[in-house]
């Protein structure tokens, strides 16, 4: 399983994350291992508190990392 998500990681120039605390160090790691290979990796980050997440956990890659501080899903969206 993180054997393949590195590898979708590393294929694809843009990521939708969608509601994930990276609180795993493991997964959190594969992402930050790609986004250091190239500096044209974004991920978009959509989690209520996604400013706070960047600062958090991905503060070295605030240019590679949007933000998008909405609850996705619900009668709203």
């Amino acid at each position: 399983m993180f054997y393949n998500l590195n590898k979708d990681l590393e294929n694809k120039r843009i990521w939708i994350v969608i509601g994930y605390s990276f609180r795993d160090p493991v997964i959190r790691n594969i992402f930050t291992t790609n986004l250091d290979k190239s500096s044209r990796k974004r991920m978009i980050l959509v989690i209520p508190n996604a400013d706070n997440m960047i600062r958090k956990r991905f503060s070295k890659y605030r240019q590679s990392v949007i933000p998008i501080n909405q609850r996705f899903g619900g009668e709203d969206y």
